[in-house]
């Protein structure tokens, strides 16, 4: 940036999301998005969708719905605000460090997700360890309204498990966190075996 090197981090791109992704998931966000600097000719436009008049929902980009959004909004509504219709990037909100010179991305082509591989130390197990732990890293991931600070998980006065437990998660994360644990027991049996 013209201010210097800033280092990127995904989550910081999460916490300053566009407001049109306001209630998306940490895990849709990273699937369903990149960043990238922009252009000198989207750069002059400051705010890509600020005179398009008509809302559509997420993933309807040109006027043609792709299929794993469909899919993702007919089985569980997990994209619950809309984009503006014939946007291909957004802005960051304030706070931002590259909010100037970049922005987020959302792919036109149909299908398009990214398999997220998670690096480091392993996630906190649902049938093993502490699960305080794995209730924390679960609502971070899949909290189905979206946040910007980690106050905003849980109250002072709930535990981890608590505010789990309330939660109602979209299907779809369910399934993904469910995918997770088989991951784990697989991993288990193949120790065990070998």
């Amino acid at each position: 940036t013209s201010e210097g090197v800033v280092g990127w981090n995904r989550v910081a791109d999460y916490q300053h999301r566009p407001a049109e992704m306001e209630s998306w998931s940490l895990v849709d966000f990273l699937q369903y998005t990149t960043v990238r600097k922009l252009t000198v000719m989207q750069l002059l436009k400051r705010d890509t969708h600020a005179n398009v008049e008509s809302e559509v929902t997420h993933g309807d980009i040109n006027g043609q719905q792709t299929a794993s959004h469909r899919a993702a909004q007919s089985n569980d509504g997990s994209f619950a605000n809309s984009v503006r219709h014939g946007a291909r990037f957004f802005r960051f909100t304030n706070g931002h460090p590259m909010r100037k010179s970049h922005a987020v991305f959302m792919p036109v082509e149909n299908n398009h997700r990214y398999v997220l591989n998670f690096v480091g130390p392993m996630l906190p197990r649902k049938d093993y360890g502490n699960r305080e732990e794995h209730c924390r890293a679960m609502l971070t991931f899949f909290n189905p309204i979206g946040w910007r600070t980690g106050r905003e998980l849980k109250s002072c006065e709930e535990t981890w498990g608590e505010a789990f437990d309330r939660t109602q998660f979209h299907q779809r994360h369910l399934r993904m966190m469910r995918n997770i644990n088989v991951l784990y027991e697989c991993q288990d049996e193949r120790d065990n075996y070998s």
